[in-house]
């Protein structure tokens, strides 16, 4: 039923966006049908609904601790900080860990494309002053 309904799809991530089409494609290719197709995309959007609040709260967290560090560092007069990658990183997170920038700069900017350590590109669509970089970045910055 959500594959019917545009609304359904309003919203979600690009990540989920981009499986999706992937899906489609693979489907197309191996001569499925509309009804096959249908299935595979309201199967990646039940995905989604089901595990996209723990995935906003965890990024939130992330998100808030980091900016209320590198402000309070930044406040008590220290001038760099550095990104650490923890736990289970991905090529993005391995080309950031170690960088450090001044409290005022940015990891990456705007506009940009950042480059993994595995040649894969990450579009930037916002100034990045700490982490997370993406969607289950689950760096950290630290005073240097």
């Amino acid at each position: 039923q959500a594959a019917r309904e545009p609304r359904a799809c309003h919203g979600r991530g690009a990540m989920t966006a981009t499986y999706i089409r992937l899906d489609l494609i693979d489907l197309a290719v191996a001569g499925a049908t509309l009804e096959k197709a249908a299935k595979a995309v309201t199967a990646q959007l039940e995905k989604w609904v089901e595990s996209r609040a723990a995935t906003v709260a965890r990024k939130e967290s992330i998100q808030m601790s980091n900016a209320a560090a590198r402000e309070t560092w930044r406040t008590a007069g220290v001038r760099q900080i550095q990104w650490v990658a923890t736990g289970k990183n991905c090529p993005f997170c391995d080309q950031l860990n170690g960088k450090i920038v001044g409290t005022e700069q940015t990891f990456l900017d705007a506009g940009t494309d950042f480059e993994g350590t595995d040649g894969s590109m990450l579009p930037v669509s916002h100034n990045t002053f700490h982490p997370p970089a993406h969607t289950g970045c689950d760096c950290m910055v630290v005073a240097i």
